[in-house]
């Protein structure tokens, strides 16, 4: 930097940037900035949450379980200044997901001389696209798998030319994700548990375009764990542990975060949240909204960080259209139907309405395979009516012997 007015009002900028970021001073605090929508008003507690598209924020595993293919555009603004602008795209075959964030973050930034005069202005902004991948092992119906997933990232700083001080990172995300039932009292294909685990900004910065290259690695890095549970059908309560990770030195890493989000589900179009996020001294309050009308989602989120010096306020959109989910729900109502015609012969006791019943356990077992699910009750039921066409057999050979 030229000189140190410039050098001074950059070093404001990025501290109140950090603070809109939730993150103490770092370089790329962008990375560090939600979406917006129902990751905001949910306190951004979303690294176990599987039916969202921001899970590209935040755990990479989740587009190889979503239902459907999803398209989305947040907007989220900072009321002192500042604007994040984003769109995600997302999309699963089987039991392998894909998707696609771009996402940019610009703010105002003035030069001074050395009297304190501006003498111009212009934008500071960051830009990033990620692309990701992700694939659910062992997926079936009893057991739902295990999604495993990464996205690649790169992120490019533009600063005015006078500062030297643009910057291009590129980074990796690691996520896992694991789903289960647990003291589930309502009925559901969709398991009311979650568990996730996350590692976000993992990689490393180059800068000094002009002055001569530097690697930096000093990120927003991270490691998060998240459990999303729904105790009952209309509550969904989402919790999170954050730990951010210092690449130089690990024992130099700041302290934890904790995140919490409610949401009540008023109907099936309609629901309302509210989140909190603890992190780096200060207090983030989020609440918001998202409705529904036949594909189309939209969400309005409003979140206000508290500290003893500051306060600072965003709101945010988010529009989430569903394209479809490539026939698989009405794959799985035919293999339903399937096993269900199967255990209708199976009760009518005989030897040939048992094989009758397994040709159609068979026929479900290989369409559910066909979408990658291992369907475990035809496969169960299989099994039993085999084992006891056999007993059947044996007891015949022996009245016959006697």
């Amino acid at each position: 930097m030229k000189n140190p007015i410039t050098k001074t009002i950059f070093f404001l900028f990025l501290i109140n940037f950090n603070i809109f970021a939730g993150q103490n001073f770092t370089s790329f605090p962008s990375l560090n900035i939600p979406a917006g929508g129902r990751c905001e008003s949910l306190g951004t507690a979303m690294t176990a949450m599987c039916d969202d598209p921001s899970f590209m924020d935040y755990n990479p595993a989740v587009s190889s379980i979503l239902k459907e293919t999803q398209a989305a555009v947040f907007h989220n603004s900072q009321i002192s200044g500042g604007l994040m602008e984003t769109i995600t795209g997302t999309t699963r075959f089987n039991n392998f997901g894909t998707g696609f964030q771009l996402k940019t973050f610009f703010s105002p930034l003035s030069r001074y001389n050395l009297s304190g005069t501006k003498n111009s202005s212009s934008y500071y902004s960051e830009t990033s696209l990620a692309i990701n991948t992700s694939y659910n092992f062992f997926s079936g119906y009893d057991f739902k798998g295990l999604a495993a997933g990464i996205s690649l990232r790169s992120t490019w700083r533009n600063m005015p030319d006078y500062t030297d001080s643009s910057a291009l990172a590129f980074t990796a995300d690691f996520g896992l994700l694991m789903r289960f039932n647990f003291f589930k009292e309502f009925t559901s294909d969709m398991p009311n548990l979650s568990v996730g685990l996350a590692a976000n900004n993992i990689g490393f910065f180059l800068t000094g375009f002009k002055s001569g290259l530097k690697t930096e690695t000093s990120l927003p890095s991270k490691i998060s764990i998240g459990l999303s549970y729904r105790p009952i059908k209309k509550l969904l309560v989402n919790l999170e542990f954050r730990q951010p990770v210092n690449l130089k030195n690990i024992l130099l890493s700041e302290s934890f975060a904790v995140a919490a989000g409610l949401e009540f589900s008023f109907t099936d179009f309609f629901d309302v949240e509210g989140g909190i996020l603890f992190q780096d001294g200060k207090t983030k309050l989020s609440t918001g909204t998202q409705f529904s009308f036949r594909k189309i989602q939209m969400s309005l989120s409003y979140a206000c960080t508290l500290d003893s010096t500051t306060q600072e306020h965003s709101v945010s959109l988010a529009a989430k259209i569903n394209l479809g989910d490539k026939g698989r729900a009405q794959n799985d109502e035919q293999v339903k139907k399937l096993y269900a015609e199967g255990i209708e012969l199976y009760a009518k006791g005989e030897k040939e309405n048992m094989l009758k019943a397994i040709e159609k356990w068979e026929e479900a077992k290989k369409l559910s395979a066909s979408t990658g699910i291992k369907f475990d009750p035809a496969i169960k039921a299989i099994k039993t009516a085999k084992e006891l066409i056999s007993l059947h057999q044996q007891i015949i050979s022996v009245e016959k012997q006697d």
